[in-house]
């Protein structure tokens, strides 16, 4: 399945811990692996 959504360099690991909003992922392989779409997208705006 590709529910979830592999999150750009453009969004580094420090991005995500750093963000005011918790994003749900999970990190697979050193990837970071969203697990809210919705949230995804309106954090790369």
């Amino acid at each position: 399945r590709q529910a979830d959504i592999i999150i750009t360099d453009g969004m580094s690991k420090l991005d995500i811990l750093n963000s005011d909003e918790t994003i749900p992922c999970v990190i697979k392989n050193g990837k970071i692996l969203s697990l809210d779409k919705n949230r995804l997208e309106r954090r790369g705006n």
